[in-house]
Formats: structure tokens, sequence, C-alpha cells
């Protein structure tokens, strides 16, 4: 589906971590932009219905479990070894967070038949995780994981709710991984190429910088994504390198203030 030679134009575009304002990595940004521009627009389809229901059984279940320090399946890092922090340095959030077209909230149960028409797309997941699509069980302990990381650490994956529509039409949000302090956002398929994923990731960053506190974020993507590249560097992103993640190579780009 990509033809770019990703490596050779995404590293030179990308600011360099730590040699770059956030203003001097928004500019880069916008040349990726200019370049890419083409390859968002061909993004935008439909979104498959799959059909698929989870329970509020299993999201409770699930709960459970990831109270006992599972790690969200989407994440890497093993979150149950060591004592229990909160990364937070400042205040509680209020929900929800509100951008122009936007509404990012905690997930509920009643939310996991509308997150699994997202997890479910196959084409939606193929960057996220371990690159296949969620079965209705694991959606259920997705949002429960996200539950517990949040009372865990203050923050987590929220749902992102279109204002318009009031529809659930993915996720976005923060979470720790071995990498650091992670954002990320999964977006369904007929919402692409609208600038909602940098919306919603901006929400996430004033998140992390006001009422959070925190002073360093990363951020990955697929080298086969260039599209999450270009999100990441419209939010002040600087590379740092690339890394395996997921038994994929990423680039790996981190967010300092």
């Amino acid at each position: 589906m990509w033809s770019v030679p990703h490596e050779r134009w995404i590293t030179h575009l990308l600011p360099r971590a730590g040699g770059l304002s956030r203003r001097g990595g928004l500019t880069s940004a916008q040349k990726i932009v200019d370049y890419t521009g083409a390859l968002l627009g061909d993004l935008e389809s439909g979104l498959r219905d799959t059909g698929a229901h989870a329970t509020r059984a299993r999201f409770e279940e699930g709960l459970v479990a990831a109270a006992h320090a599972r790690a969200s399946p989407r994440s890497s890092a093993d979150l149950s070894a060591g004592p229990t922090p909160r990364h937070t340095g400042g205040m509680t959030l209020r929900f929800p967070l509100r951008g122009p077209r936007l509404d990012l909230r905690p997930f509920t149960a009643d939310d996991a038949a509308p997150a699994h028409r997202v997890y479910g797309d196959p084409e939606v997941m193929r960057f996220v995780g371990d690159g296949g699509p969620a079965s209705p069980e694991r959606t259920a302990q997705m949002l429960a994981d996200y539950a517990a990381h949040q009372a865990r650490h203050g923050f987590a994956f929220w749902a992102v709710i279109e204002r318009a529509s009031g529809e659930l039409i993915g996720d976005a949000g923060l979470e720790v991984t071995d990498q650091g302090i992670e954002l990320g956002y999964t977006l369904a398929r007929g919402r692409w190429g609208r600038g909602l994923a940098t919306e919603a990731g901006r929400l996430c960053v004033e998140a992390a910088d006001g009422p959070l506190g925190l002073r360093r974020l990363v951020g990955l993507a697929d080298l086969a994504n260039p599209a999450s590249a270009v999100v990441l560097a419209r939010l002040g992103f600087a590379d740092d390198g690339i890394v395996d993640a997921y038994g994929r190579p990423h680039w790996r780009v981190v967010r300092e203030r």
C-alpha cells in the first residue's frame, strides 16, 4: 500500500530529538504534511461493521484480571513489576476533554460493542499492537485494562466521541510502556483523512502538559505507516531513531517540555 521510500524522507523531515524546539518540530511537520497529502487522502473509506458484541460481563471479568496487573494487549510493557506508581505530577483530569469536533472520556462497559467495530477491523488494527484484529473478548479485556490503567496512573486510552454524530469512533490517550509514557490513537476507517487523529492527539498532549504535569512523551510509528508519523510531527514530536516494537521496526519520536 505504501510505496514511498519512508526511511529516506522521514528521518530528514522529522526534527532530531533534543535538537529543535516544538515550534521547529511543527515546521518540519508541515513539510511532511505537504509530502504525504496524497497518501492521507487515500486513507478514507467506510467503517466495516463487524456485527460482533462484547458483553458487560466480559468487561467486568477483565477488569478484575486487569486489577491484578495485566498490561494492555496493545502494550509491550509489563505493568505488574514493582510498586504501583502514579506518573502524574499535576491535577486530576476533568472529562470530557473537549476539542472543536471531539470529546475524549474514559471507556465504559457499554462501549464494548462500538469499540469492537473499530478494534475488530483488520485494516484499522494493522499497525496497532501485534497488528491483528481483536476478538470480542479481547476488546472487552482492552477496555478493562484501560480502566485499570486509569485508576493506577491517572491517564489511559480514552474513548473518542464525535460530537456531531454522538458516535464512538476510536481511542486516543497515554499509556505507560517500556518506551516511556506513550501517546497513541486508533480511529475508525471512515474517519481517516479528516485531521481527527491530530485533534485527538492534541487533546492528549494538552492534558499531559497541563493537568497531568508530564514532561516527556514518546510515540511510535510503524515504518509502513507514515501517516501516523505525520500526526506525531504535527504534535511537536522529534525523531529519536528506529526501535523494534511489537515485532516490527518503528520510528520512535519524543516530545519534551
